[in-house]
């Protein structure tokens, strides 16, 4: 027996899903270009960031320069002035304040008015040091305080702060310390032609 023909209607239906069909995958298939395209887009960015930390790295446990010792003390001055920077100006008195585990809970004790006088003392062999001892005045805090406590909010307010200015300035020695090479790289192209390094003309030979 023949088999019947599908209506003009029924027709009309199949080749509409056939369509909706090939449309949703085209979306998948741009779907899936598009969450390559935001892993390269990601990749790159954790690859610059990458970059980014070393150079920081590098430049924190390297030698002093003016620079350097400018911007550290402009940083810890900045961060004494901070609104939440009360608690941490000087050292911790645990018998004035009847803390009687503080030494023994907090083995290194820090603050910013003696990270101060070792700036000034040059008791910090590398800019690393001085940061580790930043971070140690506010990670002591909130080690010692319960989180929901204002030192310990207070403390993380300060870390961040400080890392925050710290970019700032090691952003502006950069582009200091940049421009310093271009310039002594220009005087040096300068006493290359001075040297004779410049093209002879005909009739110059004497």
């Amino acid at each position: 027996q023949p088999q019947a023909r599908p209506s003009r209607r029924a027709a009309a239906k199949a080749e509409a899903a056939r369509g909706r069909a090939n449309r949703d995958d085209d979306d998948d298939e741009d779907a899936d270009e598009d969450d390559d395209g935001d892993e390269d887009e990601a990749g790159e960015e954790e690859e610059t960031q990458g970059e980014a930390d070393a150079a920081e790295e590098e430049w924190w446990g390297g030698d002093w320069t003016d620079d350097m010792m400018i911007a550290c003390r402009f940083v810890v001055r900045k961060l004494m002035r901070h609104r939440c920077s009360s608690c941490f100006l000087e050292p911790v008195d645990p018998v004035a304040l009847g803390l009687d585990d503080y030494l023994t809970v907090i083995t290194t004790p820090m603050d910013l008015g003696t990270v101060e006088s070792k700036i000034d003392g040059n008791s910090y062999a590398t800019p690393k040091e001085l940061r580790e001892d930043v971070r140690l005045v506010f990670s002591n805090a909130q080690r010692y305080n319960p989180d929901g406590d204002d030192v310990h909010k207070n403390a993380g307010v300060m870390r961040a702060a400080f890392e925050e200015a710290w970019r700032e300035e090691r952003q502006k020695a950069k582009v200091v310390a940049d421009k310093a090479r271009a310039r002594e790289a220009h005087r040096g192209r300068g006493r290359g032609r001075g040297r004779g390094g410049g093209t002879q003309h005909p009739g110059d030979e004497r």
